[in-house]
């Protein structure tokens, strides 16, 4: 037989005698014992391990705990006798101490034996046989409990052939038809004594199927266990039917929490209600006395956590709260015998942490929360009741002493929950003993004196209830308790965690302006900067306490700024404003020492932002815009708001330089830009009258004024102090918008020392604003409302002091005449001339001269730039090319001149669209100025707009006629047309045109020499001029329908200009292109006279490779009489021609005659069989001018044909 238990079932916890106990607060699981299993020896036994107690379980699954046991340990409690009838039994107590913690970790309900068997085995019955030994050795050391037994069988065979079980539905593998291992199955199953429900094949070789067989044994398992604990639930309600309400009304309670807590172990959620509520109805109707009472509401207690978790578990929160405060309301007037009054106000502090605990456990689950409904005000109401126990303790137990401490002895393990150690087992109405009652409280009341830390108990619960309140959004009471905490911090003796509480809070105080809440919560804050000799933290809250928005004593401000402000001054320890030890002065006092040798090295800096002081500071320029170089002082105007004199030195204003922002999307980027700010301290000095020295040091590119470095500027109580400081600013680089003013400080200095800056044992105290001394909380502790009509009725002259707190800083006013000429409107492609003049009106002469042409880019046209070209001279106009041209000259650098003087500047502008353009012109320069004794080069500039409108000069228009000047888009390859442009002025102001011609494509060429005939041509509004060019196509050009012929180019200027000419091309149109073989040229003088004869020749050329018969016919006409042959047959060689010669006789006269028509027709395999129609009209003469004749000639003429005829 396997040993006996031989443990210690009693609560091994830190003793809590108020409480609920941890196995009560444990969650309910059923617990099985693992036997057989070594996963720290066996690869195959760990993995089995590792499921079982990690792997994720269902949600519909109980929760089970595992406990490997090795099988010589495998012990369990005795159970002891059972009692045949209870009518002369007389119950001990409520509930028994060792029975929640006997059921979750000493009892189990089953125990799991894992042996490996394979049906297989050659050693099958010697196996068989160990296993029934263990069973059996396991089975008589349970004690006489009925604790069930399981038993796995581990194979290295597969699954299918694997016979899980005796009893196939309680299988976890997969059954085999195998007749022998059914028969192997039932003879372990009756070797062992098990039904065959407890029998399980496990083969873990199988290794990919292993977690769902684990899955499938451990639902098994559970449910196994789960008809133990139902067993045993009806074994202690059989015997609750044999008691009665007169002997055993404790016994109800007893075992309906018995039943309750076994329900709640099996997932009987609404069975473990049904049986808590009944046992807390038979708690509440039971009789209470002092005696008892401590006991009853431990019991209480336990039970009520067991009512509200479930009601929790069932989603039921609104019963649950119902029932607590039933609970409450039940035992709140029963606070027990008044020497352990402190009792009562523990026990209820822990019923509202227990329960905020349950609360916020249900919260994390999904349940909802409100603000007026949360977690937080149980936490907070726990705090409380903790803090009244420790007030009560301190009023009731002062006189106790430790002469009955033996009386607690065995506290912490008693047999029964709540129960007395000098009277155990004893549940009675009045006390045995009524002395040794006495003596108990007393050993309760020392212990409570001693053993107790308080402040550690309400602080927790003070961080819980601050937590849930931020959660919820509730800021007012999540402040309040923030300062209760920091109350207990203090009483604790944790100074720092206090103070910086302190500081947290009384920062959102300031800000809401809740005065009397910072002057109740400003003591306390002193003291712990006190206690932490935090010179910084110490001077700042006192600094404020001395100001007039707190509301304390004026006693204990002069006080503390006598005998606390002026002694850290002096390097001296403050004085103890607050009554302590002497111990804790002493320690306080050597803390002091080391801090203040500290602060000797290193000044101590207060910030006076954050908070209201007795001094407050405005800082304001004289005006938002200056010029470099000249004087623009800042103004300081302090006020004291302390009923004493108050002593300051070392003032300094900062001023830094306001950079533009880089263009970026990123909100990162514009802030990492001004972070980049360059600062700039200045300060500056006080006038004679003033009695003040100033000192200029330059340090890392900034300049730094200091003021009062070793004199004493007195603020009169309830005053204000006016200060002008000098300021003389340098001008601003390109990035830089303007001047800010972002921090005034100065130093505090003691009243008994004037120059005592030079103690070694001072303490230099820097004061610090930030911006203009009006920014956070110094901006809310005005008087006045932040609307301008309140401020004019309540004229605080202080708080409505103007502020100008930006200023910008231009360059000098340039002292020079600036004229420019220019015609406002210009003409597109042409270089306008811009003349400026500069005239010297300054008293020296100027330096670096350098001049500006730039271009306004406007908003609706964005791509003008494109489109403008400037140059600085008429040389750079001619040589750069048009793409190294911008849209502005920048920085053009001239020669300076003396004083009186003037320079010409002369500037083009190319305007390539048809737009108005606006450009800003501005000249730069240096002159010598005398700055405080030394020279200063001043930089000057100024501006100036120009206006430009820009209109197209003239239009052209290309057109392509024939020799008769008749427009045609076809051309004969080798025969000349004319290519004719039309110039159409639209200038305002005359043009010339220097130069015309054509610059002709590849196939083509000119027909005559020479160039355009409009050069000198001048046009105004509204002329035109034509141009003309005889071209032709080359006689190889092969037949085109699109022949590009080239451009147009045209040089001009307007009248009177001295700026390089515009040369503007134009595009030729195009032709199409055809071959005809035969050209028929006609040579014939530009007029005759009626009936005189005219000769006439026509000459046909054969631009083909080989040779050509013609029909050449002259048509009769009535107009003409001809001579010649009417028709011929001609023969032309290639490359050759033929001239026909006919004499005409004009019969008629006129301006127009026509011609006879002349007719050729080819006979050869041209790309033509016929020419005449429509070609030859179209390249021959169709018409002659006939002048008439006179009268003498027209009678000669007339005898001489009658003659002939």
């Amino acid at each position: 037989p396997l040993p006996r238990f031989t443990g210690d079932m009693s609560i091994q916890s830190k003793l809590d005698p108020y409480g609920i106990p941890e196995e009560v607060l444990a969650h309910c699981q059923s617990l099985i014992f693992i036997v057989g299993l070594s996963p720290s020896t066996n690869t195959s036994h760990a993995s089995i391990w590792e499921a079982l107690a990690k792997q994720p379980k269902p949600a519909d699954q109980l929760p089970v705990q595992y406990r490997l046991t090795a099988l010589d340990q495998c012990s369990i409690p005795i159970s002891k006798q059972k009692r045949q009838s209870f009518e002369w039994y007389t119950p001990k107590g409520v509930l028994k101490s060792n029975w929640f913690t006997k059921y979750q970790n000493h009892v189990p309900a089953l125990i799991t034996i894992f042996y490996s068997l394979d049906w297989a085995d050659p050693v099958w019955h010697d196996k068989l046989q160990d296993l029934a030994t263990s069973v059996a050795a396991i089975r008589n050391g349970l004690g006489g409990r009925s604790c069930r037994i399981a038993l796995v069988l581990l194979q290295s065979t597969s699954a299918s052939t694997a016979a899980p079980s005796a009893d196939d539905s309680s299988s976890s593998g997969t059954s085999s038809g195998s007749s022998s291992s059914s028969e192997k199955a039932a003879s372990v199953c009756s070797q062992c004594e098990l039904p065959g429900k407890h029998l399980f094949v496990l083969p873990f070789a199988d290794t990919d199927h292993l977690p769902g067989y684990i899955a499938r044994l451990e639902a098994a398992l559970s449910e196994i266990a789960s008809g133990f604990y139902l067993g045993l639930s009806k074994s202690v309600r059989a015997h609750r039917d044999y008691l009665n309400k007169t002997n055993h009304q404790l016994l109800f309670v007893r075992h309906n929490t018995k039943i309750g807590f076994l329900a709640e172990i099996r997932g009987d959620l609404q069975g473990a209600i049904k049986s808590y509520l009944q046992s807390y109805q038979h708690l509440s109707e039971l009789r209470y006395t002092d005696t008892n009472l401590h006991e009853l509401r431990i019991a209480s207690a336990i039970i009520n956590y067991k009512v509200c978790r479930v009601n929790f578990l069932l989603n039921l929160p609104r019963d649950a709260i119902a029932q607590f405060r039933r609970h409450i309301d039940l035992f709140r007037p029963r606070m027990g015998p008044k020497p352990l009054l402190f009792e009562h106000y523990a026990w209820l502090a822990v019923q509202y942490e227990k329960f905020g605990s349950l609360f916020e456990g249900a919260v994390m689950q999904g349940l909802p929360a409100v603000q007026t409904q949360h977690p937080g005000f149980y936490y907070q109401q726990a705090a409380q009741f903790a803090a009244l126990r420790r007030t009560t303790a301190l009023h009731l137990c002062a006189a106790a002493t430790a002469g009955n401490n033996s009386l607690l002895d065995n506290w912490d393990c008693l047999e029964m929950y709540g129960q007395r150690p000098w009277r155990a087992g004893k549940h009675s109405l009045e006390p045995p003993d009524s002395e040794r009652e006495d003596c108990g409280i007393e050993a309760l009341q020392f212990y409570e004196m001693s053993q107790v830390q308080h402040s550690e108990v309400i602080i927790p619960l003070y961080s819980r209830a601050v937590a849930q309140f931020q959660r919820y959004k509730c800021p007012r009471i999540k402040q309040q308790l923030m300062i209760q905490m920091a109350t207990e911090y203090h009483k604790a003796t944790h100074h720092a965690k206090a103070l910086a509480i302190l500081q947290h809070v009384l920062i959102q105080y300031r800000v809401e302006r809740w005065w009397t809440l910072v002057s109740a919560s400003a003591k306390l804050t002193l003291q712990c900067s006190y206690y932490t000799a935090d010179a910084a933290a110490y001077l700042a809250i006192a600094l404020e306490i001395i100001g007039s928005r707190l509301m304390l004593p004026l006693d204990y401000k002069s006080k503390l700024y006598n005998e606390g402000v002026c002694n850290i001054l002096q390097g001296r320890p403050p004085a103890a404003m607050s009554p302590g030890t002497e111990i804790e002065v002493a320690g306080v006092e050597e803390a002091w020492e080391t801090s203040l040798q500290l602060a000797q090295r290193e000044a101590v800096t207060v910030d006076m932002t954050v908070i209201a002081p007795c001094i407050e500071v405005r800082a304001t320029f004289s005006s938002s815009s200056t010029a470099a170089y000249t004087n623009t002082p800042v103004t300081l105007h302090f006020r004291n708001n302390f009923t004493e004199a108050i002593n300051i030195s070392k003032l300094r204003v900062t001023i830094t330089k306001q950079t533009i922002p880089q263009k970026s999307p990123s909100v990162q980027s514009k802030q990492h830009a001004m972070q980049q700010q360059q600062q700039v301290a200045a300060t500056a000095t006080l006038t004679d009258e003033q009695k003040s020295t100033t000192g200029q040091k330059s340090q890392l590119g900034s300049v730094i004024l200091e003021a009062y470095n070793n004199e004493v500027l007195t603020l009169e109580p309830n005053s204000v102090r006016e200060v002008e400081i000098p300021f003389v600013p340098e001008p601003l680089t390109d990035n830089v918008k303007s001047l800010k003013l972002s921090g005034v400080s100065c130093s505090l200095a003691s009243r008994s020392s004037s120059g005592g800056w030079n103690d070694s044992t001072a303490i230099v105290t820097s004061l610090q604003w930030a911006g203009a001394g009006n920014e956070g909380i110094t901006a809310l502790t005005a008087d006045t409302p932040q609307h301008q009509e309140f401020n004019l009725l309540c004229r605080d002259k202080f708080a409505t002091l103007p502020i100008i707190s930006d200023m910008t800083v231009h360059s000098q006013e340039p002292n020079i005449d600036i004229q420019v000429t220019h015609d406002s409107e210009a003409l597109v492609w042409e270089w306008l001339e811009v003349k400026v003049e500069i005239k010297n009106n300054e008293q020296h002469s100027i330096d670096d001269l350098k001049m500006s042409l730039t271009l306004q880019q406007p908003l609706l046209v964005p791509a003008l730039e494109q489109t403008t070209q400037v140059c600085s001279s008429s040389s750079s106009c001619s040589t750069v090319s048009s793409e190294a041209c911008s849209a502005a000259v920048k920085e053009l650098q001239l020669t300076g001149f003396a004083a009186g003087a003037s320079s010409l500047q002369t500037l083009y502008v190319k305007s390539l669209t048809a737009t108005t353009r606006h450009f800003t012109l501005k000249v730069s320069y240096t002159s010598k100025l005398v700055i405080d004794g030394r020279n200063v080069n001043c930089p000057c500039e100024t501006t100036k707009t120009l206006s430009i409108t820009a209109r197209i000069p003239f239009q052209v228009e290309v057109s392509c006629e024939s020799n008769k000047f008749e427009a045609t888009s076809q051309v004969c390859a080798g025969l000349p047309f004319l290519v004719v442009p039309r110039i159409t002025c639209s200038s305002h102001v005359p043009i010339i045109f220097t130069m015309s011609k054509l610059l002709l494509g590849s196939s083509v060429e000119a027909a005559c020499s020479g160039s355009g005939c409009v050069a000198g041509c001048c046009l105004s509004t509204g002329e035109v001029a034509h141009d003309c060019f005889s071209v032709r196509v080359a006689a190889s050009t092969p037949p085109a329908t699109q022949l590009p012929l080239g451009h147009y180019l045209l040089h001009w200027n307007r009248v009177g200009s001295s700026s390089p000419s515009v040369s503007m091309s134009v595009a030729l149109p195009s032709v199409g292109v055809e071959v005809w073989g035969v050209i028929v040229e006609a040579s014939l003088p530009p007029h005759t006279t009626l009936h005189t004869p005219t000769a006439v020749s026509y000459t046909l050329s054969n631009t083909t490779s080989h040779s050509v018969e013609c029909v050449v016919s002259m048509e009769q006409s009535q107009y003409f009489m001809f001579t010649g042959n009417q028709q011929t047959r001609v023969r032309v060689l290639s490359s050759q021609h033929e001239v026909l010669n006919f004499v005409l006789y004009p019969c008629v006269c006129g301006d127009a005659v026509p011609l006879p028509r002349l007719t050729v027709i080819i006979d050869s395999k041209l790309p033509r069989t016929a020419v005449h129609d429509p070609i030859l009209p179209r390249i021959l003469p169709s018409h002659l001018h006939v002048k008439p004749l006179e009268k003498k000639l027209e009678s000669v003429t007339m005898s001489s044909v009658a003659a002939v005829v």
